[in-house]
């Protein structure tokens, strides 16, 4: 970076914002599924650690540029709506058959632990 021509550092923002989001190859799996990265090296390991080699020589920034984007991502992502905090789940904890299974088996030991203690609690006359 030359101090001696004006200069926005649009180049060292956008990277560095970039590498914000950028900490471990599941972060670049998840950018590379929302279309904002697109990876042409091959693993996602490469492309952490293309955007760790890069911006390891920038001068700090700030984030004064770009504090209010990451304001935003995080308040849209704390604000989901129902069904997409449903959706989230499913494919989170019941990606498999066997995890759908289990669930309902807990569900149903629950269901019968409620039973008998109602019944203990209030016992037919």
């Amino acid at each position: 970076m030359c101090p001696d021509f004006e200069n926005d550092y649009a180049i060292r923002d956008y990277i560095s914002f970039l590498k914000s989001l950028v900490d471990t190859p599941d972060d670049v799996k998840a950018l590379r599924s929302a279309r904002v990265l697109l990876n042409t090296l091959g693993s996602d390991q490469d492309v952490m650690n293309l955007f760790t080699t890069i911006s390891s020589n920038l001068v700090p920034n700030n984030m004064d540029k770009y504090g209010g984007v990451m304001v935003q991502i995080e308040k849209h992502f704390r604000h989901k709506s129902l069904p997409t905090w449903i959706a989230l789940a499913y494919n989170t904890y019941f990606s498999t058959p066997w995890a759908i299974l289990a669930f309902l088996a807990a569900l149903l030991g629950l269901l019968l632990t409620f039973i008998q203690t109602w019944s203990t609690l209030h016992p037919p006359k």
